[in-house]
């Protein structure tokens, strides 16, 4: 097992929604604490009806989509560093994870093209 990954067999500390990521593992996305979601409003409200495609030519869309994921991830994952994202993150996981984030923080429209119904 590679020593930079996660371990996730075993339980995280907090409940949330399991994620497969591009290395093949489920990690559980909890929600955000407090304080994470009054640093994170300005993103999440920004990213809020971004077309994941958005991501394609934007680079500094697709940091602040990592900025947000990570964050919330290191709750469970604190060995996990940002740059670890770029990696984790690809366009078959990226809906099923802002669909977590999103749903469990309570925001009600996720990202356009996550599935959700309108």
């Amino acid at each position: 097992m590679d020593a930079d990954q996660p371990t996730t067999t075993a339980a995280p500390p907090h409940d949330g929604t399991p994620v497969r990521l591009a290395d093949g593992r489920d990690y559980v996305v909890p929600p955000f604490t407090f304080d994470q979601l009054r640093a994170l409003r300005p993103l999440l409200q920004k990213l809020a009806g971004v077309d994941p495609s958005a991501f394609y030519g934007d680079d500094s869309a697709l940091d602040e989509l990592l900025t947000v994921v990570h964050t919330a991830i290191q709750r469970n994952y604190p060995e996990l560093q940002k740059e670890q994202m770029y990696a984790l993150i690809d366009f078959r996981n990226v809906k099923a994870v802002m669909r977590a984030v999103y749903d469990l923080n309570g925001f009600v429209e996720p990202p356009r093209g996550t599935g959700a119904s309108p």
